[in-house]
């Protein structure tokens, strides 16, 4: 089963991950808030689900939500029914048939929790390339450290989870110059750790994610302050060359 057929068929549960994950405001939000600074006008977000990230890319001229589970893109097109600057197509970023949308002069592509999940990541990574119009972004957020891989990671079909070493790499092989590369979101160790590698969940509680939500202010101003030496999750900015 390749990975496009794998994640289709999971659909119910990444359906549910996704819904939680919508609750936990927060976190979205310190998540974009890396990304902010370098986001342009018509921006193209790989893996969008139900739009917890896309949500805070609607002010932009141009905004294309892509997703290879059809559930998902018919949920977010009704979710944003209202904004005629937005579109959801049906995609896999690992398909060369996805090249398509560079007629659509994208100068940014963000893509968050979604590499991980693409057997052939390096091809991915090239076809964003050959969508972005020279000098655009990609902007990048993987899971980190694959001694955390677990029961919750297998459960939602991740291939792996990534060091700097890899993610840059991969990055720098697909036609980019890396810009940064740095961990975020320590604490997450933690919670991540017990309940794939203890207690063998496939899914975070809805009371750990609220939990969790609460605190994330005070999460992110630390890691303002100082990047963390590890983190839950890496995040990669960089230019097409």
């Amino acid at each position: 089963m390749n990975s496009t057929s794998a994640i289709k068929e999971s659909a119910g549960l990444s359906l549910e991950i996704q819904s939680r994950l919508s609750d936990v405001d927060r976190y979205n939000e310190w998540i974009f808030e890396q990304f902010r600074p370098y986001v342009g006008r018509r921006v193209l977000d790989v893996g969008c689900a139900i739009g917890n990230i896309t949500q805070y890319l609607l002010d932009r001229e141009f905004v294309c939500g892509i997703d290879v589970v059809e559930e998902f893109t018919a949920e977010i097109r009704k979710r944003f029914a209202d904004r005629p600057n937005f579109k959801a197509a049906l995609f896999d970023i690992a398909d060369p048939a996805v090249t398509s949308l560079a007629s659509e002069n994208i100068d940014s592509i963000i893509s968050v929790n979604v590499l991980e999940h693409v057997e052939d990541d390096l091809q991915a990574l090239e076809n964003i390339n050959r969508i972005l119009k020279p000098g655009g972004k990609l902007l990048l957020l993987v899971p980190a450290l694959q001694w955390l891989y677990g029961t919750m990671d297998a459960a939602d079909n991740h291939y792996r989870r990534y060091n700097k070493r890899r993610l840059r790499e991969r990055i720098s092989a697909s036609g980019f110059s890396v810009e940064r590369v740095y961990y975020m979101n320590l604490i997450g160790i933690v919670g991540w750790f017990v309940n794939g590698k203890i207690l063998k969940n496939d899914l975070i509680s809805t009371t750990h994610y609220s939990l969790y939500n609460r605190i994330v202010p005070v999460i992110s101003k630390v890691e303002s302050l100082i990047h963390p030496p590890i983190g839950l999750s890496l995040v990669a900015i960089a230019t097409k060359r």
